[in-house]
């Protein structure tokens, strides 16, 4: 970790790698500081915005990437958007993007940067889908995660079914439906600019496989708490239309380790990265990582 009166080099590199014939786009965030083998550390987007937008925010003045601030906690952070996602390979056919062939992509990722970081474990954090994606992962995969935090997601939220099949297997983003999704009365707005334009780069249309996920299963795709053996921290804000309270404490009283912590945190929604208590959640998710 960098002193405070160190000027901290940030670098950013981007990778593809190839599973079944489609590429995956990873961005990595590292220092001119090495990172020790426990803080190389992957972040698993959500269902509608790629890897580098959701974590990679860049606003002049204050910090709201969730990259950068870890690298700054002497982390080597990588970030993939999955297939269907970003700069990924996308299939014409957005019903073929699932939770499913997320995980395998997590996996091949994985995989990945063991080999370039030559470590046995990653620590993983995913956020919403990405959850339920880095949970599953976990869940089969304890040998190779040091550290699991789900965040606004995978650990028992609250499953709203969309209302109706969606016809089209892909959805338009705008930045009317991007406004929407995020509680303006704690939002900082230059970082929600600062994400719609990202996402309005990268992310111009969404795959509908995981809607349909929610409406063909009772429960989405989700790991079974007790197959997680990871130390796990689970976070998320209390107005977060996810939440659901008990079934949040019973899944997290059922995970199948003693090293684990649940943070609700007030005052904040579903995009904590992009709202006034987003220092608190850095730090919480950055003092969970760099325990021993």
């Amino acid at each position: 970790m960098a002193s405070s009166n160190e000027k901290l080099v940030v670098n950013g590199t981007d990778y593809w790698i190839t599973r079944e014939g489609h590429r995956i786009h990873v961005w990595r965030k590292s220092s001119d500081k090495s990172a020790s083998d426990n803080n190389v550390t992957l972040l698993v987007h959500g269902g509608t915005y790629s890897g580098q937008t959701d974590f990679d925010v860049q606003v002049g003045g204050e910090n709201f990437s969730l990259m950068d601030h870890l690298v700054g906690l002497g982390h080597d952070v990588f970030t993939l958007s999955v297939w269907g996602y970003g700069k990924s390979d996308r299939p014409t056919d957005g019903f073929q993007v699932t939770t499913q062939s997320a995980v395998e992509d997590t996996t091949a990722v994985v995989e990945a940067i063991r080999q370039i970081r030559n470590v046995d474990k990653v620590n993983i954090l995913g956020w919403s889908w990405g959850g339920r994606i880095s949970s599953i992962y976990a869940s089969k995969n304890p040998s190779k995660v040091r550290r699991l935090v789900l965040y606004a997601g995978g650990a028992g939220q609250r499953s709203d079914a969309a209302v109706c099949r969606p016809e089209e297997s892909w959805r338009t983003i705008t930045r009317e439906s991007i406004v929407s999704r995020i509680e303006q009365d704690v939002v900082v707005p230059e970082a929600q600019e600062a994400f719609i334009e990202a996402s309005l780069t990268w992310d111009v249309k969404a795959p509908n496989g995981t809607q349909l996920e929610g409406i063909d299963a009772e429960h989405p795709s989700m790991a079974v708490p007790e197959d997680i053996l990871t130390p796990t921290l689970i976070i998320y804000g209390s107005r977060d239309p996810a939440y659901d309270g008990h079934r949040v404490s019973d899944y997290f009283a059922r995970l199948n380790t003693q090293d684990k912590e649940l943070v609700v945190m007030p005052d904040s929604g579903h995009f904590l990265f992009l709202q006034k208590p987003k220092n608190r959640f850095f730090n919480v998710v950055g003092e969970f990582l760099n325990q021993d």
